[in-house]
């Protein structure tokens, strides 16, 4: 994240130095979380410069990523993990789970949106991706949103703050182009946003990557009933999490499993804000830049 605000602030230069030491192309089993992001940046930054040097790298990644997806969930309906026994309903077809070996407790929405995120950049700089795997990983994020627009941890339920999820969903389907269906979709999770508005620093795991992508997914979506009850209601927030230099830190939220507090850098806030109060100049794809 820090190197897509540095790259919507024009600064390229020191963009180029970040994304070339992170050109390796990981191995199949890499987590999903730092294959997505570090596809999404180099994607970013070749839409953003041309810089050719990295179109290798990004057609790797969109392939280990496409490794780590679940064809057909009736291949995992045997899987356990730990005390948690049988878990193989909650491996579902087309999702990606934490790692690309399609390990632990089952796919998650928020991998998912993530993959698709940097599937949809990766094409839009000339890589082969496999469209039946995007179209499948669509498909399970449809299964998994409620008629409310409520997206579920595993499948369409679960007692986590969906924000996080509810945004990147949103990215995703406007990175995907502009069809009916991806539309009626953008409409219907920017409606569950404005419902979950309260709760964008509540989020499972670290509250920052609800912060990020429910803020950066309210405003992709166009629907400005979402984007000002979403701003106005937590500019408390905002100004709260704002330090003397210009800094955000992560606040405490009410997600008893949330350890954003604790270990989240300070970059990590920073520039998440960086990017949020620059959409009304966006430049990147992700904010929703033509």
């Amino acid at each position: 994240m820090s190197g897509l605000a540095l790259l919507a602030a024009g600064k390229t230069d020191e963009v180029k130095k970040l994304v070339y030491t992170w050109k390796t192309i990981p191995e199949k089993g890499v987590w999903v979380w730092p294959a997505a992001y570090q596809c999404i940046l180099l994607s970013e930054y070749y839409l953003a410069t041309k810089d050719e040097g990295v179109l290798e790298t990004i057609q790797g990644l969109a392939a280990v990523l496409e490794s780590g997806q679940v064809e057909d969930m009736a291949n995992y309906k045997d899987r356990t993990h730990g005390n948690m026994g049988n878990v193989g309903h909650k491996f579902r077809t087309g999702g990606l789970g934490h790692n690309t070996n399609v390990g632990g407790y089952g796919t998650m929405n928020i991998t998912t949106a993530l993959g698709i995120t940097a599937w949809e950049l990766a094409k839009k700089c000339g890589a082969t991706v496999d469209q039946n795997r995007v179209d499948m990983a669509y498909n399970y994020l449809r299964l998994s949103t409620t008629k409310d627009g409520f997206i579920g941890y595993h499948t369409d339920v679960c007692a986590y703050s969906p924000s996080g999820r509810q945004g990147l969903a949103i990215v995703a389907n406007k990175l995907g182009g502009n069809d009916q269906v991806k539309n009626d979709y953008i409409k219907l999770a920017a409606r569950g946003l404005y419902d979950s508005t309260k709760y964008i620093n509540d989020c499972h795991a670290d509250s920052v990557l609800g912060v990020c992508w429910s803020l950066i997914g309210a405003n992709v979506s166009g629907e400005e009933k979402t984007i000002r009850h979403m701003m106005d209601y937590n500019k408390a927030w905002l100004n709260m999490a704002r330090c003397h230099d210009g800094s955000f830190v992560a606040l405490p939220g009410r997600d008893k499993y949330d350890k954003g507090y604790y270990m989240s850098s300070r970059l990590h806030l920073t520039a998440t804000m960086a990017l949020v109060f620059s959409m009304d100049h966006a430049k990147l794809k992700i904010q929703g830049d033509d």
